[in-house]
């Protein structure tokens, strides 16, 4: 069944998430009151007379959401009304509570920057944009929950930073903040305004396989699009297996899987290295730089990648000496890589895989 834009609704059943007070008010841009049906529509809120606006942004969300709107019964005397959710959303089996303790803020979030779009774009490409939105709001988030120490650097919450006015010129894959603000001096006085940007982005791990009884690790070959842009005559690069970490996941987590996808590989214990930023003058990407330990024969070469993502990807399983001599010739100049092995080269000349 579809709803005509601007159609009055003379009742609206909310399953799954939209049950949240919160969220609801985000998608539907009012406080509208709900009250839980007599019978027929469990574990559901029913919004009675919701008109035009709110119904094209619930439409909005929804269908953003891979949803589709079904006829259901509101109480047991079969009065039809209309159900949102999708169904895994309706079939997890989660109290509200649940679902607010360990998705609310990320959901919260992820809807207000999502709704910022209504009226601007269609729902086609809201459900595209939604993933990579997801991420970043699961990026702000660990950021939020982890601060780094402070012995030696300024302890300066970003709550000094006053923030006078931002836009957002693009998104899409990321998204693009100017922001004009104005921020402490290490003098003590306020600074005055200036103007920045930054490609927001969700964060990252990446990991060099290395099988320590063969000696040997694995890099991947591929395109990418900066050394294109920058006027690199040769933009396939060299680098370790690497990947987003999706909402929830851990780096751990993300990067097994990554290593999975992207060469076949299945990974044995993991050595964090570092976690760093990349370029933090300009990018909010935040990375977490492991090395595993992995089987890696011959028959580990080989191309790979998912298709869906347009991914095409070559296996490189070479001697540590050959990854080293590749550092030397400046043929290795992905900054992770470096990192990564540099590190191996330290812990392999302790014994740490003897």
């Amino acid at each position: 069944m579809g709803i005509e834009a601007g159609e009055l609704m003379e009742d609206v059943v909310l399953r799954g998430r939209l049950r949240d007070d919160a969220l609801r008010r985000i998608v539907l841009g009012v406080d509208w009151p709900a009250e839980v049906p007599a019978g027929g529509a469990a574990e559901a809120v029913v919004l009675r007379d919701l008109p035009g606006e709110p119904v094209e942004r619930l439409r909005f969300y929804g269908e953003g959401n891979g949803w589709t709107p079904r006829m259901t019964t509101l109480d047991d005397n079969g009065a039809p009304a209309v159900l949102w959710a999708g169904d895994a959303d309706m079939e997890r089996d989660w109290s509200l509570e649940r679902w607010q303790r360990e998705n609310g803020a990320l959901e919260r979030e992820a809807a207000a920057e999502a709704m910022a779009f209504f009226g601007r774009i269609d729902t086609g490409e809201l459900r595209f944009r939604l993933p990579t939105i997801r991420v970043r709001v699961w990026s702000r988030i660990v950021a939020a929950s982890n601060p780094v120490p402070r012995d030696l650097r300024a302890d300066l919450h970003r709550d000094r930073v006053e923030v006078l006015r931002s836009h957002t010129p693009y998104t899409h894959f990321f998204r693009v903040e100017q922001t004009e603000l104005r921020h402490p001096l290490f003098d003590g006085n306020p600074g005055a305004p200036v103007t920045r940007a930054a490609f927001v982005l969700g964060d990252a791990a990446t990991v060099l396989p290395y099988d320590p009884v063969r000696d040997r690790v694995m890099i991947v070959e591929q395109f990418r699009f900066g050394p294109m842009m920058r006027g690199d005559p040769y933009p396939w690069c060299l680098e370790p297996i690497a990947g987003r970490l999706d909402p929830g996941e851990t780096p751990e987590t993300a990067i097994r899987r990554e290593a999975q996808e992207e060469a076949g590989l299945v990974l044995d214990a993991l050595h964090r290295v570092a976690t760093c930023y990349p370029s933090p003058g300009a990018v909010s990407e935040y990375l977490t730089i492991f090395v595993g330990i992995a089987d890696l024969p011959d028959s580990a070469q080989g191309t790979g990648g998912a298709p869906d993502e347009h991914e095409d990807i070559r296996a490189h399983v070479i001697s540590f000496d050959r990854l080293m001599a590749l550092l030397d010739t400046g043929e290795a100049d992905n900054a992770p890589l470096l990192i990564s092995a540099l590190w191996l080269q330290r812990e392999r000349a302790k014994g740490r895989f003897a």
